[in-house]
Order: C-alpha cells, then sequence, then structure tokens
C-alpha cells in the first residue's frame, strides 16, 4: 500500500504507518501532521477519502481499536481516538507530558 499512496503523491514525505480498518478502508500518517483516509477501490487502487489535520505534531501511528475506532500518536504528545465511521470524527484527545511514537492495544 504504501507504493500505491506515494504513486498517488498524497503524502510528501516518508509514510510512517498504514493501518488496514477493513477490506474498505486503509489510514495512512506521516511526518505532515496529517491522517489520510483512503477508500480501497474493486480494483485495488486508492482514493483519498479525508485529511485529518488535528495533530500538530508528526503522527507516528495508527492502530485499529474496537467498537468502530481508531488511535493515532502524534509527537504534539497526545493520543487521539477517532471513529472509522464518515466524517471520521475526533473522539477524544489525551495529553501526555512528552512526544508519544508509539501505541498498541492491551
Amino acid at each position: 500500500w504504501k507504493l500505491d499512496i506515494k504513486l498517488e503523491n498524497a503524502h510528501q514525505d516518508e509514510i510512517y504507518d498504514i493501518c488496514e480498518i477493513n477490506d474498505k478502508i486503509l489510514i495512512s500518517c506521516l511526518n505532515d501532521n496529517t491522517i489520510k483516509i483512503w477508500k480501497i477501490k474493486q480494483n485495488h487502487t486508492l482514493l483519498l477519502k479525508s485529511t485529518l489535520s488535528n495533530h500538530t505534531g508528526y503522527v507516528a501511528k495508527v492502530i485499529l481499536l474496537s467498537l468502530g475506532r481508531f488511535a493515532s500518536c502524534s509527537s504534539d504528545n497526545s493520543v487521539k481516538i477517532w471513529s472509522c465511521d464518515e466524517p471520521f470524527t475526533e473522539i477524544i484527545s489525551l495529553s501526555s507530558e512528552g512526544r508519544i511514537t508509539n501505541i498498541m492495544k492491551p
């Protein structure tokens, strides 16, 4: 998927992480402080659905949570929980005293 996203020129820098939500939605994040939501089309190409710009630092990781949610962590010292459904809204933001570069499910 990284190659497909690079070919779309959606990110200008290295992609830090990719998370497949289901067989129709893919999420990518990187150094430009954004999260991109992609629709996986039937011919296995990607269509950009949304760009989330709520983080103020690079987004290091995205993971799928349960109950239709995903999480992201950033060098802006936050973890954000998002809805997996359009319009992919931020549900909650948790902050830390230091940058967060990794998260995982318990």
